[in-house]
Parts: structure tokens; C-alpha cells; sequence
């Protein structure tokens, strides 16, 4: 059970969302927001295929940077921060990206 004020709430909400779907109800009125629909509608396989190639390289470089990046940092509990290894012999230093969330 909901308190009164959280009804009101819900009706408020309600009066909103018809409000957006009357955008809708006047789109049938207006040619310039046809022809973008039928333009939409008619390009749904490329536009599918665009998506799917666009993951499809999001996650192949995204592997990639992961596997080149892999075991180049460490988290030092006693400094609280990010430590990069160097691979050239010399010191490890601090990392760059400290914005990392716990």
C-alpha cells in the first residue's frame, strides 16, 4: 500500500507520459516526421548490420587492449593507489589514472 502523496505522485507521472505520447499522436499530422520514420523503417537491415559490426569491433579491440594491457598494473593497498610496472627494468611508478572507483 502506497501513501497518499506517493498516488499523487503516480497520477502526475501518468498526466506526463501522455503528454509525450500526444508527440507521437502529432506525428501522423506532420510529413517531415513521416518520411524520417519511413526512412528509419525502410533501413532497418543496414542499420541492424551497422550495430552488429559496431559491437562486434567495440568488443574485438576492447579484447585486444585487455590482453595487451594485462598484468601492467597492480592496485598497492599500502598507498591506496594504482602502480604501473615498468618493463624496462627501472622503478615501478604510480599510475596515471588514479579515478579508478573502489
Amino acid at each position: 500500500g502506497g501513501s497518499p502523496a506517493n498516488s499523487g505522485l503516480v497520477i502526475l507521472r501518468v498526466v506526463r507520459l501522455t503528454r509525450v505520447f500526444r508527440v507521437f499522436k502529432l506525428s501522423k499530422y506532420n510529413e517531415g516526421i513521416q518520411v524520417v520514420g519511413a526512412a528509419l523503417k525502410n533501413s532497418t537491415d543496414a542499420l541492424s548490420l551497422l550495430l552488429f559490426l559496431t559491437t562486434i569491433t567495440v568488443v574485438l579491440f576492447g579484447s585486444g587492449i585487455f590482453y595487451a594491457e594485462q598484468g601492467a598494473a597492480y592496485f598497492d593497498e599500502d598507498n591506496r593507489t594504482w602502480v604501473r610496472r615498468n618493463d624496462f627494468g627501472g622503478p615501478s611508478e604510480k599510475h596515471h589514472f588514479q579515478s579508478i572507483p573502489e
